[in-house]
């Protein structure tokens, strides 16, 4: 296996990929626009760097493209001239191949998908700790499927996949993506223990209760389930945990509930969604950013957070 790679960006994402990948042999080269604000980084890592317009790009053969996914169209615009036909670019998410041209549009290039399961700083201590990551790959977009195919499995190997890695469209491990982190991760999670905690406080219980059995003991719970799995997960736990999480699901999962997720998919689905992302300038993104920040650190379920961690 050729163990020379390139990785595009240096954020978290790429910096967690470049110390895995160097830990298991590989030659890494970080690839930055002149005057990047993470080349005192880059050095101080010990990586070596280049230039994004430096024509020795095209002696790379494969490329990590590990910058923002609303950049990569840009990138391939601005950047894609010194690489050769046939070089191979890996994602890590799929978004930017699903909502854009970028395959047909640069289709003298291979597109590769290998998306981790984690976030970077899971990513890097699941390889230190040998746990478990999982992830799915696609080599849909490429000229040479059956090669890259296997490139990918052991380029996972080699970054620290353990479980996988699973094949999966583009536009699959998207939509999945999306769908997740609006239906549960990023809305359900922390929103439902907002509001559960305001409750208790209401109610006349003290902060630091409301906050152990509403914020810590989330982890304690996402713990056990992917220890034993749901099905023992429910054999285990007492029978006033059982009987309410039976009340509570009939109460809160019923048909208009139900509905609602159906409306977040069917959004993702016709790219409705994308559109509303792809409206939102990036002043009006910071100010609805800011606005939403604001609000949870006036919470005093973060100021409760920030006592006790």
């Amino acid at each position: 296996m050729n163990q020379e790679l390139l990785i595009i960006g240096f954020g978290n994402q790429a910096k967690a990929w470049a110390l895995n990948l160097r830990d298991s042999g590989f030659k890494i080269t970080i690839a930055v626009r002149k005057k990047s604000a993470q080349l005192e980084l880059i050095k101080k890592l010990k990586f070596e760097s280049i230039l994004l317009d430096d024509s020795a790009l095209k002696n790379f053969k494969r490329a990590v493209l590990l910058i923002p996914d609303h950049t990569h169209k840009e990138f391939f615009q601005k950047y894609s001239q010194p690489f050769s036909a046939g070089t191979a670019f890996i994602y890590a998410h799929g978004f930017s191949c699903s909502y854009n041209d970028i395959p047909k549009e640069f289709s003298q290039f291979n597109h590769l998908l290998l998306a981790p399961k984690a976030i970077a700083s899971e990513l890097r201590l699941q390889y230190e700790v040998k746990g478990k990551l999982a992830a799915v790959i696609s080599s849909e977009f490429s000229q040479n499927r059956r090669e890259d195919l296997i490139y990918l499995k052991e380029l996972a190997k080699n970054l620290g996949i353990t479980v996988g890695p699973y094949p999966c469209t583009f536009s699959e491990e998207t939509r999945a993506d999306l769908f997740s982190e609006q239906s549960l991760l990023c809305s359900l999670i922390p929103y439902g223990a907002l509001h559960s905690y305001k409750l208790l406080r209401e109610k006349n219980i003290p902060a630091e209760v409301a906050y152990f059995e509403c914020f810590v003991e989330m982890k304690l719970i996402v713990d056990t389930l992917m220890k034993v799995g749901p099905a023992q997960f429910f054999e285990m736990i007492s029978p006033n945990a059982f009987i309410g999480s039976v009340k509570a699901e009939k109460l809160f999962f019923d048909q208009e509930f139900l509905k609602k997720y159906e409306t977040l998919w069917s959004d993702i689905q016709s790219e409705k969604f994308i559109q509303e992302v792809k409206n939102i300038s990036e002043s009006e993104l910071q100010k609805l950013k800011t606005t939403v920040v604001s609000r949870w650190q006036n919470e005093e379920l973060t100021q409760t957070y920030t006592k006790i961690r």
